[in-house]
């Protein structure tokens, strides 16, 4: 892990705090692959995709949760609840871009960006 995405993943961690997230984890590892932060938000469980970015920049930072990503992370979701037992929790998938400017901070917080594929 680089120090620009942990830049990037604690501004992301207080910002989700500031609203009310309650972060259970950071960087939730299984072979299948990782989840930025998982959390809870008004009793449903949050996985949450950080994509941070400095301006100017090629892509929008939205831009970069390909299909194959969203996979991989709805896989790795799937090993947490197992693991954890927590099946009978509401989850969701949200992506929060972080995007830096010369004046600031942006954020934007897209709750249920895609669902858990069958």
């Amino acid at each position: 892990m680089n120090d620009s995405f942990d830049y990037f993943e604690d501004l992301a961690v207080n910002y989700l705090k500031q609203r009310g997230y309650k972060v259970l984890e950071r960087n939730f590892r299984s072979f299948l692959g990782e989840i930025d932060i998982i959390a809870k938000d008004k009793g449903v469980l949050c996985f949450v995709e950080v994509k941070g970015r400095t301006f100017p920049y090629k892509y929008e930072p939205l831009e970069a949760v390909s299909k194959s990503k969203r996979k991989k992370i709805e896989r790795c979701a799937f090993c947490y609840l197992k693991q954890k037992g927590l099946f009978s929790l509401r989850a969701r998938f949200d992506v929060l871009s972080v995007v830096k400017f010369r004046e600031g901070l942006e954020f934007y917080l897209i709750k249920g960006a895609f669902n858990l594929e069958e």
